[in-house]
């Protein structure tokens, strides 16, 4: 139903935007033709060019005008509509922006998304959050088959990050065909503090996924699911807060 919705917002936005363009340029179209007939001169094919100057000017300027118009509230439009699309799990107040948002509105964990289309190379995840006062673990994962879960089947995990604070390991695996690989665990420094602000993001590129923690690159985890469209779901639960998805 939410996908429904969504679609339904992008066409009425586009749709509208044509119509106003098409609207504004047969009127300019026609204020142009009807300045040229009105000023020509008394030899009746030569045409005041100053009139027809200014005609053309306006034309311009209002086709200008519409353009920017939709430059400017279309892409909102189309944001909104994606982000209500990506955090679609029951009573979740929408995604946040933590500069923006009131701490006591924080997204609800565990949390679970839908990727709309599925991941691609050149399409990123990101997670901001933040973490628990006496955290223990949290995991964020990239699942395949979001729709079979209500089945009881089991489902693919592309790609599993745990963040685990005992022994300060950020580990990463996957589970293909009901089989968990093993865990990658070998990483520069453990990028987490309790009770600290993080960003994760997630690049998906033709061979693996790159892992970003607050902009610094730590590792590659190479794909296991060579089907990125069905990778089309994100799964969060653990010791944190999340404050903006994207």
């Amino acid at each position: 139903m939410l996908e429904v919705k969504c679609i339904g917002r992008v066409c009425v936005c586009v749709c509208v935007c044509v119509c106003v363009c098409a609207c504004y340029t047969a009127v300019c179209l026609y204020e142009f033709e009807l300045t040229c007939q009105t000023r020509s001169s008394s030899l009746g094919n030569v045409v005041d060019k100053r009139a027809r100057g200014a005609a053309v000017a306006r034309s311009i300027a209002r086709v200008y005008l519409v353009g920017v118009c939709c430059c400017v509230f279309l892409p909102q439009v189309l944001k909104n509509v994606e982000d209500e699309h990506l955090n679609d799990s029951p009573g979740n107040p929408g995604l946040i922006s933590p500069d923006k948002g009131d701490i006591s509105r924080l997204l609800t964990v565990p949390f679970s998304g839908r990727i709309r289309g599925g991941m691609r190379p050149g399409k990123k995840i990101m997670v901001m959050g933040i973490v628990e006062l006496e955290p223990d673990s949290f995991d964020v994962s990239l699942t395949c088959g979001r729709d079979s879960e209500k089945d009881g089947a089991p489902h693919d995990v592309a790609l599993k990050l745990t963040a685990r604070f005992a022994d300060r390991q950020f580990l990463r695996s996957a589970r293909i065909s009901g089989k968990w690989t093993v865990e990658e665990a070998s990483t520069d420094y453990f990028p987490f503090i309790a009770d600290q602000p993080f960003r994760i993001e997630i690049h998906c590129e033709h061979q693996r996924f790159r892992i970003f923690v607050d902009g610094h690159q730590l590792f590659d985890f190479y794909h296991k699911v060579k089907c990125f469209s069905s990778i089309d779901a994100v799964q969060i639960q653990g010791d944190l807060h999340i404050t903006k998805l994207g």
